[in-house]
């Protein structure tokens, strides 16, 4: 008998079982001797305050998630990332970068988070420092994705936001910090299919994304408390490690 689109839905939308069953397998692997690596790539954008959009550069990344089942129904992720800030024009990694705002040459400071040690809990919509955005009585559900099902196509968006203090004085580094706050959203939306989600002996799920964001400006970046934001969007896919990189950025990758 076919299951029913609500039947499906009931299937994935359970805290416990959109942890363990969906998200896990989809960011990392039920096996926590593996790893799950997400390749992204992309382009920055300087959003101004008059509203005009700056090109800045590409983006080249990798993250790298390994899971371990936590307290009850929850699961621990431990997450590092890096990635490779490209010209647009060459598609190399810049060691510097004309910065079209300031017509400054400056030093490139490629991107490194992590190691990040967080737990997803079933009754809680926080993400390591994100809280998942939606519909307050959505919140009070804990754990729950806005699967969208056509056929054997699934998918879900994902939206995010923190904010915490900046290291960064603003008073001791008038250039390099953006302000005393940090305002970042996140917003990601993952396609993959039904028919693997159902799939137990899958311990990890392959898809395809896009990831788009709004942040401050980095600090390298030499634009103090300047409006704007830099905004990013890239295509996101699951990879067996740094090989699906293109051989330039991989071996940048490897050296530095």
């Amino acid at each position: 008998k076919q299951k029913t689109a609500y039947e499906v839905r009931l299937s994935l939308v359970g805290s416990e079982m959109c942890i363990r069953d969906s998200f896990t397998r989809l960011s990392s692997d039920l096996d926590p001797a593996k790893q799950g690596r997400v390749l992204y790539e992309g382009k920055a954008f300087g959003v101004l305050e008059d509203g005009s959009v700056v090109p800045f550069y590409g983006i080249e990344g990798l993250g790298s998630l390994r899971s371990i089942a936590h307290g009850e129904g929850g699961y621990r992720f431990l997450f590092a990332e890096f990635a490779v800030y490209t010209d647009l024009d060459s598609g190399l990694p810049m060691d510097t970068w004309r910065n079209p705002v300031t017509n400054e040459d400056l030093s490139v400071w490629h991107q490194r988070n992590g190691p990040v040690n967080y737990a997803l809990d079933p009754r809680k919509t926080d993400m390591a420092m994100f809280t998942m955005v939606g519909k307050p009585a959505d919140r009070e559900k804990g754990f729950r994705l806005p699967w969208v099902i056509d056929g054997d196509s699934v998918s879900f968006r994902l939206d995010t936001v923190s904010k915490r203090s900046n290291p960064l004085d603003p008073a001791k580094w008038r250039r390099e910090s953006s302000g005393p706050t940090l305002h970042i959203s996140e917003h990601s939306q993952y396609f993959l299919k039904l028919s693997d989600i159902e799939n137990r002996k899958l311990t990890a799920l392959p898809f395809h994304g896009a990831l788009q964001s709004l942040k401050p400006w980095h600090p390298w970046m030499l634009m103090g408390q300047r409006p704007g934001k830099i905004y990013t969007t890239m295509t996101s896919r699951k990879v067996g490690g740094l090989d699906a990189l293109p051989p330039v950025v991989a071996t940048y990758a490897r050296e530095n």
